[in-house]
């Protein structure tokens, strides 16, 4: 069973989405935004660009936008810091598209200094959006670019001209096909109308959704629609066809059918699951000890504060 305790989420004022979970298996995923994850209790398996890369407790790793990964663990716990990394391209020196490499389990001793740097910043900003002192909005602005500092650094992928374009081209097309997928979802969208939009043959997008998405079209636009019913679930009262509906699934039985075969729950015992889950004293209290021990990464081998309160 997967629980996640959202930390802080998107705003106008907000440049990021913190959440802590606790999970035994992370479907396959792929979203717009630069993703940093801290395993901060168990270990856990990195499936991520056809490699695997096993993680352990204090292990971090970065995913860039559009890529597709996966964890499956036991009882793994981690915080995820996810951002935009579009508003920084405007401002960063060539390439001004970056990719990144940050695997803590795979990295080598000259990147030491670098990821204990980015463990304190995530951990900061953990801090930041639970005590919510005067000010703190301003202080998350200041710490994803401290985030974005180092990765840029110490991580990026150092490739030629031509391949940064052709990655940037790639990477283009991918947020294209999100963005129509993101805004159609609930309607009865089919992969010739994505193909027109992106004016792409509907065998070329075909193959592209496989190679490049892991998945076909449907699979991946029933992902979308998953991710609002799991929403709505889990924050509204409306009815299992109500959430349907709104989910661009054809029925509550088609809705049904898919959420079973991806959660191995029917969605009302799922709801009631996570309601009584996410309550109950003990998980209250498994955050707040999970929070603190995160504190560990605020101080140096001696003790010493890295990062000024």
């Amino acid at each position: 069973m997967n629980n996640n305790y959202v930390i802080s989420d998107f705003a106008t004022y907000m440049p990021m989405r913190c959440s802590m979970q606790r999970f035994g298996h992370e479907r396959q995923q792929m979203h717009d935004y630069f993703e940093i994850t801290l395993i901060v209790d168990g270990s856990c398996n990195l499936q991520m660009d056809e490699h695997l890369y096993r993680l352990q407790t204090g292990d971090l790793f970065c995913v860039n936008p559009h890529t597709l990964h996966e964890l499956q663990g036991i009882d793994c716990v981690s915080i995820t810091i996810l951002f935009d990394q579009t508003v920084f391209e405007q401002i960063l020196p060539v390439p001004a598209h970056p990719q990144f490499f940050c695997v803590s389990s795979v990295s080598d001793e000259t990147q030491t200094v670098a990821l204990d740097q980015l463990r304190s910043y995530v951990a900061r900003v953990v801090k930041n959006n639970v005590d919510k002192l005067s000010g703190y909005e301003l202080r998350n602005w200041s710490y994803i670019y401290a985030l974005m500092d180092i990765t840029y650094n110490h991580f990026r992928i150092q490739s030629s001209a031509a391949s940064e374009k052709k990655n940037y081209k790639y990477a283009m097309r991918i947020s294209e096909i999100s963005q129509i997928i993101q805004k159609r979802y609930t309607e009865n969208l089919t992969l010739n109308e994505v193909a027109e939009e992106v004016h792409l043959s509907v065998p070329y997008l075909s193959k592209f959704f496989t190679e490049y998405y892991g998945m076909n079209f449907l699979t991946c636009l029933n992902q979308y629609r998953l991710n609002h019913a799991v929403h709505e679930l889990l924050n509204t009262d409306k009815n299992i066809d109500e959430i349907a509906a709104d989910s661009g699934f054809s029925s509550s039985h088609a809705f049904v059918t898919t959420f079973k075969k991806e959660f191995h729950l029917l969605p009302n015992i799922y709801r009631r699951e996570q309601k009584r889950r996410n309550e109950s004293p003990e998980f209250i209290m498994e955050q707040h000890d999970y929070i603190a021990g995160l504190k560990k990464y605020l101080q140096d081998s001696q003790g010493t504060q890295v990062l000024p309160a």
